[in-house]
């Protein structure tokens, strides 16, 4: 059984690519939109099914070695078993992660569920076995997390550079004090200054 290593991947530089039929990547290219500023796909398809996502798509007709290299991420579905054997080989020898849809023997990488936080993230996994499982998971941690969670992340990140002249076992404690304490639920609700007072 894969065990694959969690890994949180930046985009925003180079793009993420999606090779395949135009009406499969849709829903990824939407999800890649949220944490990367552009996705480029490259499809034999004349739909212009990406036209209704607006900015941030850049379609191309033919896919290269030169289109794979370099890449943080390539998602992959074409409909055709032999093609993305092809396209997964080329990437894998490029050393980049390569996702098939529903396809986890050929892939490098898995998307999880997410929950978004940010500057928090959550993603939860079953290494492609159980996609559902994990996606009622990610229900039950988004009930558990208010949307502005986020306020206590952004909170301790400015604590942390306020304490980065005590030890390091000083300063995670003292973290973990505002994160069970009072002071977590003064800046999640944002009444900042009533932290700040305590």
């Amino acid at each position: 059984m894969k065990k694959p290593f969690p890994l949180f991947i930046d985009m925003e530089v180079t793009p993420s690519l999606v090779i395949g039929n135009a009406n499969i990547p849709l829903a990824k290219v939407r999800l890649l939109l949220i944490f990367a500023p552009m996705v480029e796909v490259i499809t034999h398809s004349d739909t212009l099914v990406f036209a209704e996502i607006g900015r941030g798509v850049r379609q191309t007709p033919n896919v290269s070695c030169d289109h794979i290299r370099g890449r943080p991420l390539v998602m992959v579905e074409t409909l055709d078993d032999q093609l993305n054997a092809s396209l997964v080989a080329r990437a894998r020898h490029f050393g980049v992660p390569v996702n098939v849809t529903d396809n986890p023997p050929l892939s490098s990488v898995y998307l999880g569920s997410i929950v978004d936080r940010a500057p928090l993230t959550v993603a939860i996994s079953s290494s492609g076995m159980a996609p559902v499982l994990g996606q009622n998971l990610r229900v039950r941690i988004e009930d558990m997390l208010p949307s502005n969670y986020c306020n206590l992340a952004v909170y301790l990140h400015q604590v942390r550079q306020r304490l980065r002249g005590l030890p390091v076992n000083w300063r995670r404690r003292l973290q973990h004090q505002i994160i069970v304490g009072p002071i977590a639920d003064d800046i999640i609700a944002g009444r900042t200054a009533r932290a700040q007072a305590r």
